[in-house]
Parts: structure tokens; sequence; C-alpha cells
């Protein structure tokens, strides 16, 4: 069975630099008879729009393997994700780099995935998800707090940071960023 991940993320006041940005992720996947299977959203804090829209494909992709899900097609409303999950687009970004990685990483265990980019209006319910989460704000995961840590203490480069994130199984935890 084919199985379907819209995902989506959103920062008002986008950026970091921003103290009062709010960001936040949507996601939900739909099995081929346009069943909503899961869904899952949450609150980021002041992070940028790309970092919001990466957490929305990456939590989408951890919760489809722990539902079993072989087969995924993961639509998304950004362009840049969707092309740099297809090898089209780099980036030079450390954060963007490592949370590619870590999507690679996990696209890597399904037996097929593929990545269609939609526009907005064919992706409104994680749109609208995403718009709950920068709506409730919530304190930060484990899993986040784990990759902050990694990133700030070790002082080492993606694939590292992508190694120890590994080490500490944060693949088993139920919300990545």
């Amino acid at each position: 069975m084919q199985y379907y991940l819209y995902f989506d993320g959103g920062c008002r006041g986008n950026g970091r630099a921003n103290p009062n940005a709010r960001a936040g992720y949507g996601y939900v996947i739909y099995n081929d008879k346009n069943a909503r299977v899961a869904d899952g959203w949450a609150y980021l804090g002041a992070k940028t729009n790309n970092y919001a829209e990466y957490s929305g494909l990456i939590n989408g992709m951890q919760h489809a393997l722990t539902l079993g899900i072989t087969t995924l097609v993961v639509r998304g409303d950004s362009n840049m994700v969707i092309k740099q999950m297809t090898g089209q687009f780099g980036t030079n970004n450390p954060d963007m780099k490592i949370l590619n990685g870590i999507a690679k990483e996990l696209a890597a265990n399904f037996a097929s995935i593929t990545y269609e980019h939609v526009y907005r209006e064919d992706n409104k319910e994680a749109d609208r998800l995403s718009n709950v989460a920068m709506d409730n704000p919530k304190p930060s995961t484990e899993c986040e707090d784990l990759l902050k840590k990694a990133q700030t203490e070790t002082q080492i480069g993606c694939d590292d940071v992508i190694i120890t994130i590994k080490k500490k199984k944060i693949g088993a935890c139920k919300t990545l960023f």
C-alpha cells in the first residue's frame, strides 16, 4: 500500500534573531484511499521557516516509519526542501545541512520514497496544523535539546553531528524537532 505524507512549516516573524518569532510544523499521513492515517504538529519557538519545514518533513517521516510504512510519497509546498531532498538544490547553511542529512537518513529506511512539490492550496491540512502549532507554544522536546547539545558542545561537522544523534537514539523519540 502506498502512503502520502504532506508536511508544512511556518514562522511568524521569521528568524532566530527575532526573539518574538513563533515557528511550528504540521504533517498529515494519508493512505492510498485518501483516509487520514496519522498527523502531528509542534511549536518550535524562535526558528526559521526553513527549519520548521524540515521539522515537519522529518517528524512526518519518523511517524510513518513507526507505523511500518515502507512506500511513501512526500508532498510539501517548500520547493527548497523538496529540491534539496532530490539533490537538485544544495545548501551552505550549516543548520539546513544537518536537517537535510537527518531527513536523508530517515528516507533511506523506506523501500520506496518519492518527493513532489505541491502548491499551498493542495497542502491545506498540513498548513493548518503548522498554524495550530504556532498558536500553541510548548516547551522544547527532549530531542531538540539533544540536537542543540550536539551542535553546541562538540563543534564537529555535519556528518559527525548526525552520527552523534544516532548514537543517542533520537529516532526513538516521539518528536524529533
